[in-house]
């Protein structure tokens, strides 16, 4: 029995691959909780002085430990490190866990060293400077496991089963299969959420229509209610002449004749691309998945309820309904997103605003800082080469203005930074494995501080160090 290929798939071979993510869910806790109970009755059991992420199956080992060494190579196939203080990494022993498609080399860090970039153009020439583009932690946080398919670095068992999903078909043989881009062509689709899951069905021949039911041995006829020809998914959406009527009455910019298409699934792109005629109203969402969607409510009327639907009635309901949702989501544009809740300042304490600005060309950063004490405003400013995005500046930013403020021997501070994304890894509340070690090294740094707290502010209200970046870039 050969595993199914298709991403949208929940066959049998699909739920080992559910079965695959929930072991690599145990094996990331094995791993991240050394000290734990089980961990510790396991490691002692079946890794001895070799470490969890390398040991290997043995002649004797229980089913149980056989699954979860299942789940540690599903979750070491999409796996790097984050790089704290580099001694745990070897680059030739962890190179290839470190490198899978699509994201950046994660190597050990060498430029903090003496004669550092020396070291790296004499051993690793051509990763120059993908490698100094590496921020380690200054303060010595440790080298930290991260899942590459979430940008918080920690693994969830849905990315890790689209993962073994991608093992499969890699894995599998070549075979007929229809052309789906699941993600563009269905889960990403700007229609309702049942509308999704039907389609699903549609693509994994999931649909009781009377062929597959036949198949399963359920009902006593197959054959459509409408022509008595046997009814298909491509015959009742499409060949039936009751859904041709349907599809000449969608008002759509470019004909459409659906008399010569053969299978769903391959003009299926092509259908969701279709635009309406302005005053229909649904501009901005397909059509076609709600037209699919009305064909087998009203074929589930008459066959259930004995109730027959016209053409007209059933477009007029689909593009209603596609109307309707689109406009419940236009109500629903807002940002719902709160900013983390502000601390309330210590009293006499200092208030730090921290900015960067960033070239992505150069791999530039400028960073700038101003310090607001006892009423008086001192401004900061420095520079960084080998800065890859602007997240990455920003928390240099906070970094040099922490330790520019221990320098001048502040006891109590309050940060203010206009990174959410910042503030927030540094609440703990949306980790980023981007700025692993740079988070670390704010968090080893506060710890020189009698009070500190960190707080977003506008832009608006942090033009001052905004400057100051841009002046030092």
């Amino acid at each position: 029995m050969t595993k199914s290929k298709q991403k949208g798939g929940l066959g049998f071979q699909d739920f080992e691959s559910f079965n695959d993510a929930f072991l690599a869910k145990l094996s990331w806790r094995l791993h991240h909780n050394p000290s734990g109970l089980l961990s510790r009755v396991l490691m002692g059991k079946y890794c001895g002085d070799t470490p969890f992420l390398q040991v290997e199956h043995r002649a004797a080992e229980s089913h149980g430990w056989k699954g979860i060494l299942i789940g540690r190579d599903l979750m070491l196939s999409n796996a790097g490190w984050a790089i704290g203080n580099g001694e745990y990494v070897n680059i030739w022993t962890n190179l290839g866990l470190a490198t899978p498609p699509k994201y950046d080399l994660w190597v050990q860090h060498h430029s903090s060293t003496p004669n550092g970039q020396a070291t790296i153009q004499q051993v690793l020439p051509h990763e120059e400077e993908r490698i100094l583009i590496l921020k380690p932690s200054k303060t010595g946080a440790p080298d930290k496991l991260i899942w590459l398919g979430t940008c918080s670095g920690i693994y969830t068992t849905k990315t890790g089963y689209h993962k073994a999903l991608e093992l499969v078909e890699t894995a599998a043989t070549p075979a007929a299969t229809a052309a789906i881009d699941w993600e563009k062509g269905i889960w990403n689709l700007q229609t309702a959420s049942k509308i999704k899951l039907f389609l699903w069905k549609i693509f994994q021949r999931a649909l009781p229509v009377g062929e597959l039911l036949a198949v399963r041995n359920i009902g006593t006829t197959q054959n459509c209610t409408r022509c008595d020809t046997v009814e298909s998914i491509n015959h009742l959406f499409f060949h039936c002449e009751f859904a041709r009527k349907v599809w000449r009455l969608a008002l759509f910019s470019t004909c459409f004749d659906s008399r010569g298409l053969l299978d769903l699934a391959t003009e299926w792109q092509h259908l969701c691309t279709l635009k309406c005629l302005p005053p229909v109203g649904v501009a901005t969402g397909p059509l076609a998945p709600w037209i699919l969607w009305s064909l087998w409510l009203a074929r589930n009327n008459r066959i259930f309820n004995n109730k027959d639907a016209t053409p007209e009635e059933v477009i007029t309901k689909a593009t209603a309904a596609a109307h309707e949702w689109l406009q419940e989501q236009k109500a629903d544009d807002k940002p719902k997103t709160n900013p983390p809740r502000q601390s309330l300042p210590y009293p006499n304490s200092t208030i730090l605003h921290s900015d960067a600005a960033w070239r992505g060309d150069l791999h530039l950063a400028g960073l700038g800082w101003t310090i607001d004490e006892e009423g008086q405003t001192s401004s900061f400013m420095s520079h960084c080469h080998y800065v890859n995005s602007p997240l990455v500046a920003e928390g240099l930013a906070l970094c040099e203005a922490l330790s520019c403020c221990i320098a001048k021997g502040l006891r109590r501070i309050l940060c203010k930074s206009d990174s959410l994304r910042l503030i927030r890894a540094l609440h703990d509340e949306a980790p980023v494995s981007e700025i692993y070690g740079i988070v670390a090294d704010i968090l080893n740094l506060s710890l020189a501080f009698d009070f500190v707290s960190f707080a977003w502010t506008q832009r608006s209200e942090n033009k001052a160090a905004d400057a100051l970046a841009r002046q030092a870039l």
